[in-house]
């Protein structure tokens, strides 16, 4: 259960790097 929680924090922690990396340089498709 523990771990669990410890990778869904890495997961959310990750995806808002994502996102901010993303609004910093965004990507023209």
């Amino acid at each position: 259960m523990l771990f669990f929680l410890l990778f869904l924090m890495v997961e959310i922690q990750t995806a808002a790097s994502d996102d901010s990396e993303k609004n910093e340089q965004p990507q023209h498709a």
